[in-house]
């Protein structure tokens, strides 16, 4: 498994998937460290040989009479080191390369130099000028000058789900994905290092309405946005704010204009607009921003779910002139995302589907859901909007939801998620795993002295013993939170990267009727 065990500076999903059928279980993703140390030192250290002997035997020009030149010109097709524009080339600018090519530090010799040659005696322009190996911030910081896309790399032949990749300026997104909230500019109880090292996401999510109210806009814009204010430099995704006035019932006032509300901290009136939520949204510098809408409550009378949905459609047009007539602040492109609403009315979801797939958006957000419907309610309401949404864009599904919830939707074509149930769960210790539900808080861990989870594969999960895990959180100790926190914000994305490698190999619909079935059992 060392052969793809390292991706772009971390351990893949497929590494570990690998490991663990090679046997490793439970320590695969351990295993792929470790191999990747031990590549590391054997690169270093075989490099370090490889510069010696070049240091005290020069490289001696390829000639045609080379051992596999193809082409008569001195190299053959798999050369990395040997260089076809020889005019700008020397010994030393060949050993460079090669030494290059394993990642060595040397020191930089002097290659010929001239008009026509750059810094490492290769002609400027060619096609053969050798990629320099990069960092991972360089490598995310090369694809900000790539558009934004969203690209469908496999279909699963037995349901609707499907498996991409969405490009944004701070990094490539694979679907489908678990986003874990960040309300605040915080996974609460998880420091940056190990969200990013650790639990390893794609993307995450800060809210607006939060982040409007602290640390304020001026803040967080003197900080060059959320990105710089956190330290995060992976893609962010914002609510619009939108959920957050639908749970101020009792502090809001909702017209044509926008919503007028009380801060929940200190009680000062505020509005939120179309054109005031863009601008937030702006300032905060997420990479995917939603639209304002309004979500109804559940249950709603139809007459009520209908206005709603035109008012969300008036809005949505409102933040669509506002995001045209603005530029993003930080120099990276942000994209829009419009909200389905209609509650549970079929001809109002297929009516808001359609006026949102019109609007011709970079993607999709189905919202209103998960607001006490039944589960039967909602995944009927996920299929016909996803029947109805563009194909060649992403679907986001808000607010959901538990591991079984995401695989359903998953098979209904939805590629993105987000819901505070792992870690606010977490926190109350309840830890999902593949073979069910755990309350750490229960007298039945008091002795149990076997790992947290034998099938996890966070780092938590094999330090600690379930007896030591119920101990903190009866103490007390603030530990509890984050090991409880990383066990299931890891569980969530590692769900999501195996299926997505079940959707690739065409088993997702098998091993999700199998698992399903699994998660809803308590332990």
């Amino acid at each position: 498994h060392r052969s793809f065990c390292k991706q772009n500076g971390r351990v893949s999903s497929k590494a570990v998937l690998h490991a663990t059928n090679q046997g490793h279980g439970a320590n695969a993703e351990e295993q792929c460290r470790l191999d990747q140390g031990r590549t590391f030192s054997f690169s270093q250290s075989v490099s370090g040989l490889f510069y010696g002997l070049i240091k005290t035997h020069p490289m001696p020009e390829a000639g045609p009479e080379h051992k596999g030149d193809k082409d008569g010109d001195g190299t053959t097709h798999a050369s990395h080191h040997v260089h076809p524009d020889k005019e700008c080339e020397k010994t030393d600018g060949r050993k460079d390369r090669f030494l290059q090519f394993f990642g060595y530090p040397f020191p930089q010799s002097e290659p010929q130099r001239g008009a026509d040659c750059d810094g490492n005696g290769i002609k400027k322009g060619s096609q053969h000028e050798p990629k320099l190996l990069l960092t991972r911030a360089e490598q995310r910081n090369s694809e900000n000058a790539k558009q934004m896309s969203f690209v469908v790399e496999s279909k699963d032949p037995h349901s609707r789900a499907r498996s991409g990749v969405l490009q944004t300026a701070h990094g490539a997104i694979e679907t489908p994905i678990f986003m874990p909230v960040g309300t605040q500019g915080s996974v609460k109880a998880v420091p940056q290092d190990v969200l990013a090292n650790e639990v390893n996401p794609d993307i995450i999510l800060g809210n607006t309405y939060h982040l409007y109210l602290r640390p304020g806009l001026d803040v967080l814009e003197k900080a060059g946005g959320l990105h710089g204010f956190m330290g995060w430099d992976r893609p962010i995704l914002t609510d619009s704010g939108g959920y957050q006035v639908y749970s101020l019932a009792e502090n809001r006032k909702i017209k044509e204009e926008g919503v007028t509300f009380r801060s929940h901290i200190d009680g000062s009136p505020h509005l939120f607009t179309p054109e005031r939520a863009v601008d937030i949204q702006r300032v905060i510098g997420a990479d995917i921003i939603m639209a304002f809408d309004e979500c109804p409550p559940y249950p709603c009378d139809y007459a009520y779910a209908r206005q709603s949905m035109e008012l969300t459609h008036r809005w949505l047009d409102r933040c669509i002139a506002q995001m045209k007539q603005t530029e993003p602040k930080y120099g990276h492109e942000q994209m829009l995302f419009p909200i389905v609403q209609g509650s549970t009315y079929d001809d109002l979801r297929k009516a808001s589907a359609h006026a949102v797939a019109e609007r011709g958006a970079a993607g999709n957000a189905i919202g209103g859901l998960s607001v006490g419907e039944p589960h039967e309610e909602m995944y009927a309401s996920v299929a016909m909007c996803t029947e109805i949404l563009p194909e060649d864009k992403p679907r986001y599904l808000m607010g959901v939801g538990t591991p079984v919830n995401l695989l359903e939707n998953i098979a209904l074509g939805v590629d993105m998620f987000d819901c505070v149930m792992p870690t606010r769960n977490a926190r109350n210790g309840m830890l999902f795993t593949r073979e069910g539900t755990l309350n750490m808080r229960n007298r039945k861990w008091e002795a149990d002295f076997s790992p947290l989870d034998p099938t996890g594969t966070a780092d938590v999960d094999k330090r600690y013993s379930k007896a030591y895990v119920r101990h903190l959180f009866r103490a007390g100790e603030l530990l509890a939170l984050q090991i409880a926190t990383v066990h299931n914000l890891k569980f969530y994305l590692d769900l999501m990267r195996e299926a997505r490698l079940r959707i690739a190999d065409g088993t997702f619909t098998a091993w999700k009727d199998k698992m399903v079935p699994v998660l809803t059992q308590r332990l």
